[in-house]
């Protein structure tokens, strides 16, 4: 799925608990992007993203509705926004980022999250691959 696809998708929030259920019922990886309607830093970085590749679907929710993302934020302990999080196909989280430090540190975050992605998506058989390439 296009990241530009996914951010610019419907703008209910139950849609957008929809796509995160099918998603974690698919297997599938996904990147979680919470963030607020009052946050300018999240509607800049909004903004960026769909110029920035990245290998799964990216999961817009919004901190604003607490009763629906509620359970997700504690789980996932999202703190603060904008927050990125990558959850594997079992819906674990496998990285989050930090405090939000400005536009550029969480774009650099989000690419470094695509990258993790990246190798999510692609499964184990490239990193058995290189390890054995490792053992001469």
């Amino acid at each position: 799925e296009d990241v530009s696809e996914a951010l610019t998708g419907s703008s209910s929030d139950d849609a957008g608990l929809g796509q995160f259920a099918q998603r974690l019922k698919n297997q599938a990886p996904q990147l979680l992007f919470f963030l607020s309607k009052s946050c300018t830093t999240c509607a800049a970085i909004e903004r960026k993203l769909p110029d920035i590749p990245c290998p799964v679907p990216v999961t817009r929710i919004k901190a604003d509705a607490d009763s629906v993302w509620a359970p997700e934020m504690l789980n996932y302990q999202v703190e603060r926004v904008p927050c990125f999080v990558l959850l594997d196909r079992e819906g674990r989280a496998v990285a989050k980022t930090g405090e939000p430090l400005g536009v550029e540190h969480m774009t650099a975050s989000f690419q470094a999250c695509a990258r993790l992605a990246a190798r999510l998506a692609g499964g184990s058989s490239s990193s058995s691959s290189s390890s054995s390439n490792n053992k001469r």
